[in-house]
């Protein structure tokens, strides 16, 4: 009878350490599980942290080039088209100056608003610097691009910054380049967008500019 009651005695402990035994088995899945997702989700928040602009929440200066030259390789590899316009943000200095530099942030984050609200989901919207920003978009070409650039340019010269009291006019004069028309890589088409967009500053600003002047009537001119 003793021995039967001590027997029963020692497996009912050896059930209390294996369960305990499995209890924290358990929670160290659960532990490592846990740690796991929140390292995975440290280090996605930390890629989207280098490839974002702080201010705006589009893409950086590096991301957006990444951006591109991916997109070059795969036009190249199945025949597609793809545009690059190069935006600023017209007499943004006096924006600052008359209204202050907390205005001025607001006017760039209601600028990237205002775009990312009418562009498509394949298309990429990037902050290259101070108030130059540059618009990516793939499987259309020029003639396609022009009237929804078009339409931004609008939307943005009609709707002013509402900043407390204050109404704060903005515009933004475009230059467009259209891949491989006006270049084969990256570099030629920063500088065909680029070139166009100091000429609609030239002739006054808030304007898209998608083409070369012609050499005819520069010469007339």
């Amino acid at each position: 009878m003793a021995e039967g009651a001590v027997s029963l005695r020692l497996d009912a402990e050896g059930l209390i350490d294996l369960g305990n035994a499995v209890f924290c088995g358990l929670l160290l899945i659960v532990f490592v599980h846990f740690y796991e997702t929140r390292r995975a989700s440290a280090y996605q928040q930390l890629e989207r942290m280098a490839r974002t602009d702080a201010l705006t929440g589009v893409a950086n200066r590096g991301s957006f080039q990444q951006s591109l030259e991916q997109s070059i390789r795969e036009a190249e590899r199945s025949q597609g088209k793809l545009v690059l316009v190069l935006l600023d943000v017209d007499h943004f200095k006096a924006v600052n100056d008359q209204f202050g530099h907390d205005a001025g942030d607001k006017a760039l984050r209601y600028i990237c608003s205002s775009l990312s609200q009418r562009l498509r989901v394949t298309d990429t919207l990037g902050r290259l610097g101070g108030e130059e920003f540059g618009l990516l978009l793939r499987n259309t070409d020029r003639k396609g691009a022009a009237p929804l650039i078009e339409t931004l340019r609008e939307q943005i010269s009609n709707n002013p910054l509402v900043y407390g009291e204050q109404r704060i006019p903005l515009s933004v004069t475009m230059g467009l380049a259209e891949w491989p028309i006006d270049g084969h890589s990256a570099e030629p088409l920063y500088r065909s967008a680029d070139r166009r967009l100091y000429l609609g500053k030239g002739q006054g600003r808030n304007q898209l500019v998608s083409h070369d002047p012609d050499l005819h009537e520069s010469a007339i001119g």
